[in-house]
């Protein structure tokens, strides 16, 4: 309303002083005034006189008084400027508000306002001058010390001669809002403030209207919810938290809207448990306009609650079922609460019990103790165990009771009375005694003794002994006593002078203790012994000895076991850090042999049979095949084979192998097949397996140059929890078992600890690479299976394998035999190795195949290749699947997203886990195992192209 005021005193003001006060412009503004006063006069009276100047000049300071008044009663700030930007006139308010910069008038308002020396084109007043309307702008109220003292309005608006239509300067109009913008901005801090708060709450909270719609929600509900502010608001809350859960009768925000007063509930959402309460919003007029709703999570406090009452059941059925009696009094000794087997120990119900005091059921004497034993735990806050005193029971009978007692405290510390259980020990207490009466008895009695105690006089002859030696040894007591030690054939000879020594240590006086020793029992079985002794005493002198043996039999049985097992986990430690080495060998060998084999084949085909070179090469070939298969027994025993996996009947097997088995082991030897009927089926590599039949076959027939007997057995086994305890690696389970027996020459000891590791051979020099017991050791692990041998010296030896048994249907298998002749394509093949011989090898036995190749070191080299020939076809990715900053399964799954059409053929020295785990490769995967020939490469390419 003010502005408002103010811009009609403007407009007014304008009028008359807008322009500069000068001559020329008076007298224009005088003489305009007297023609007007003029014209007025001749309307009025019919008598025309001159009108005075006097008259006009008093109208005009009047008129000028009027609106000096008004320009100097306005609060708010005015200047006024000419075109110039200078300032002309100023009212009170902007001389208070300006006082340092005194005299405004006269100034630059640049220079007086914002202390600047040069003109700001943003400037309002500038912005005024040039597009002749008015302009807005906050600007700040400096100080001398150049400091905000606050914020001002400031409007500028042109002044228009009204007659000419021309400018003559501006008028500003300044108000200090230095308030209002500090209350904005406590406005603005504390809606920030009510935001984060109300953000911070973490009890699900929001604000509803009154149809029910949200207006407000904090984090929390949005996080419940899992959505966004902008999704929920407007929403109705039942359909937003309850969804179709809850009937909205049930719904205290319906509820609210009838009531008008808070409404609470517990409710069950999404399997939390939340305290709801609903609140009224109320306008001034105490009106219903909305409603606050709060969620407070108490899942937890539920839970508790109900593990609380859960535990407090278990308790409460644990003091009801307990056969020892639980009571609880207050500081007096009043029973607040007994159970069961208290009532049963002082023969009163439940309901007389509660509210006596303990002191009734005993005598006066045993009364004082018992308040002596409560006033002590009350005092020192310690409990007391096993206090016993008499009990008099309803009956009248007496009864001895063992108490223990300790004290109950409230939440404060505060002792609120006892707590207790008692126990009825009076056929105990009668045990006792009795006992004690016949204490002299049961110290000369060894009835009961489950050691052999045994007494020696100073002639050696046993005087006493124990029972316990017929349960031991199988002697009565009468066979033992009154007979010299040395006649009684209990110890072997091999310990008697050992007996004789420490007898004679202990007549001298010392102690032994846990000397072992083997003892032979009645029946001829030896029992190994534990036996400590001391000299026994008469008057100071030693009269004989006592000594005590303990049976350990089953002792040193278990530690035997132990050393066993440890035994085999070293062993299968040595064999897997063997393993290691020789798959790391054999990769580097066959990258070797692949370029020998290749280059040996590819100089035959330039060459013909009568040259002398032919032979040569062919020499080279058979070494090269025996190194291939020295590397692939390598491979084998290190666990790094391929495996091809069958569900297959081991007696199919075998059956087929019957004629190839005779024709190896010879005539001289016997070959038996004990084959179960309905064997279990087995997942295995046939070729692998066949591998150890022939194997085991070979060594059987080596250990038996006489002749003998080769019987090989199948059958069903189930392996239980006591032979895996004995034996490392074994799984409980049902298996297949394969054995393999010999009538030959047997192992000792030595050699059947050694006889699976690699180049170990008991054959003469030349003829065996110890590797064939270490292959089959191999490839039995990786088929998951474990191998047992049992031989001893011209007692044969049997291996036993066992395999897991399978559900799974048999498979059928196919012929695996290779074609004659090395196919032919013309297909493009992206061929990466990092083994430069063999990369260059491979290019050449796949062009002279007719194959167009593009080469690369490793697996970022091949994508530049593939980038390079993008609107080209390559049908094929040929890698090796170990390669340094890119392997062939990572190349592979890079390629397949430019190229999903292109067919991958891994290959490699040995298995690894990109594309194998545990031996068998992921299902359609292809896969060339090196040393490769151009045989073999040519027929995988060609079927990895055409599958």
């Amino acid at each position: 309303m003010l502005v408002k005021k103010s811009k009609r005193a403007l407009s007014v003001y304008r009028k008359v002083t807008a322009l500069p006060r000068q001559s020329i412009e008076r007298k224009k503004i005088t003489a305009q005034i007297a023609d007007r006063e003029k014209t007025r006069s001749l309307k009025n009276s019919s008598i025309t006189k001159p009108f005075p100047t006097e008259h006009i000049e008093e109208k005009l300071r009047e008129a000028e008084h009027f609106l000096n008044n008004i320009f100097a009663s306005i609060q708010d700030g005015i200047s006024i400027l000419d075109k110039e930007m200078n300032i002309i006139r100023v009212n009170q308010a902007m001389e208070r508000w300006y006082s340092h910069a005194m005299p405004l008038v006269g100034k630059k308002c640049y220079e007086a306002y914002r202390g600047r020396k040069e003109r700001c084109n943003v400037c309002p007043t500038h912005q005024t001058i040039l597009a002749r309307k008015a302009a807005y702008e906050v600007v700040p109220k400096v100080g001398l010390d150049g400091k905000i003292l606050g914020w001002l309005d400031l409007y500028s608006f042109p002044l228009i001669d009204t007659a000419t239509e021309r400018m003559s300067g501006v008028i500003q109009y300044v108000r200090d809002i230095t308030e209002r913008k500090r209350a904005e901005e406590a406005l603005l801090n504390a809606a920030q403030q009510w935001r984060t708060t109300f953000d911070g709450i973490s009890d699900i909270v929001c604000m509803l209207d009154k149809e029910g719609r949200i207006i407000r929600c904090n984090k929390a509900m949005t996080g419940f919810l899992g959505k966004t502010f902008r999704e929920i608001i407007n929403r109705t809350h039942s359909e937003m938290v309850h969804g179709a859960q809850m009937p909205v009768k049930e719904c205290p925000v319906e509820r609210l809207w009838k009531t008008h007063h808070r409404e609470t509930d517990i409710q069950l959402i999404n399997d939390r448990w939340f305290s709801i309460s609903v609140d009224p919003l109320l306008d001034e007029a105490r009106r219903l306009v909305g409603a606050v709703h709060i969620m407070s999570d108490i899942t937890e406090r539920k839970r508790a609650e109900e593990a609380l009452r859960s535990s407090e059941e278990k308790y409460r059925t644990i003091l009801e079922t307990m056969w020892d009696g639980y009571w609880e009094t207050d500081v007096r000794g009043n029973f607040t609460f007994v159970n069961d087997a208290q009532c049963r120990t002082s023969g009163c119900t439940r309901e007389r019990l509660i509210g006596m005091n303990n002191r009734q059921f005993t005598s006066e004497e045993e009364a004082k103790k018992m308040h002596q034993v409560f006033n002590r735990v009350y005092r020192t806050g310690e409990p007391v165990k096993s206090y016993q005193f008499e009990y008099t029971r309803r009956d009248g009978t007496k009864s001895c009771n063992e108490i223990s007692v300790s004290l109950m405290r409230d939440t404060e510390g505060k002792p609120i009375g006892f707590q207790g259980v008692s126990r009825d020990i009076t056929e105990r207490k009668r045990a006792e005694e009795a006992l004690l009466e016949s204490e002299e008895q049961y110290r000369l009695s060894f009835t009961n003794v489950s050691d052999v105690i045994f007494t020696l006089n100073s002639n050696l002859v046993v005087s006493s002994i124990s029972p316990s030696v017929e349960r031991i040894l199988g002697y009565k007591v009468e066979e033992l006593v009154n007979r010299p030690i040395q006649d009684l054939n209990l110890i072997p000879p091999e310990y008697l002078e050992k007996a004789f020594s420490e007898t004679m240590r202990i007549f001298s006086g010392e102690q032994i203790s846990n000397s072992i020793y083997e003892f032979i029992a009645k029946d001829g079985t030896r029992r190994v012994g534990e036996i400590s002794g001391s000299p026994l005493h008469n008057n100071g002198k030693i009269v004989g000895s006592i000594s005590v043996a303990r049976d350990i039999t089953e002792r040193k049985q278990a530690e035997e076991e132990k050393s066993s097992l440890q035994e085999q986990l070293r062993q299968s430690q040595k064999m897997e850090a063997i393993g290691q080495l020789a798959g790391g060998v054999a990769h580097d060998f066959n990258n070797l042999l692949t370029v020998i084999k290749g280059y040996s084949q590819l100089s035959l085909l330039d060459l013909k049979e009568n040259d002398p070179l032919w032979e040569n090469i062919q020499e080279i070939q058979k070494a090269t095949q025996r190194a291939t298969d020295l590397t692939r027994q390598l491979l084998a025993f290190s666990r790094r084979q391929v495996l091809d996996l069958k569900v297959l009947n081991l007696n199919v097997l075998l059956k087929d192998l019957d004629k190839m088995l005779r024709r190896i082991i010879g005539e001289d030897i016997e070959l038996v097949t004990l084959l179960t009927e309905d064997l279990g089926k087995v997942k295995i590599d046939p070729n692998q397996i066949e591998q150890v039949i022939f194997n085991l076959a070979v060594n059987a027939r080596d250990a038996m140059p006489s002749g003998g007997k080769l019987t090989i057995e199948t059958a069903d086994v189930e392996l239980d929890e006591e032979y895996a305890r004995v034996h490392v690696g074994v799984t409980p389970g049902r298996y297949v078992s394969l054995s393999v027996s010999d009538t030959g020459i047997g192992m000792t000891r030595e050699v059947k600890e050694k006889v699976f590791d690699p180049f170990f051979t008991t054959k003469e020099k030349g003829k065996g690479t110890g590797l064939g017991l270490s292959m089959v050791y191999g490839i039995v692990k990786q088929s998951n299976g474990n191998i047992m041998v049992y031989s001893e010296p011209h007692r044969g030896t049997t291996f036993r394998i066992y395999l897991p048994r399978t559900e799974e249907e048999a498979d059928i298998l196919g012929d695996r035999e290779e074609k004659d002749f090395p196919p032919r394509g013309s297909e493009t093949v992206l061929l990466v190795e990092d083994d430069e011989l063999v990369r260059n090898l491979a290019n050449r036995l796949l062009e002279q195949q007719g194959y167009r190749v593009l080469k690369a070191s490793n697996g970022q080299e091949a994508l530049l290749v593939a980038k390079e020939h993008v609107g080209e076809t390559i049908h094929l990715l040929l890698a090796d699947i170990v390669m340094p900053q890119m392997g062939g399964k990572e190349l592979a799954d890079w390629l397949k997203i430019s190229r999903p059409n292109v067919k991958v053929l891994y290959t490699s020295g040995y298995s690894d886990d990109a594309i194998v785990h545990h031996g068998v490769l992921d299902p359609g995967t292809h896969f060339l195992q090196k040393p490769f020939s151009l045989k073999t490469l040519s027929q995988k390419v060609r079927e990895v192209l055409d599958g």
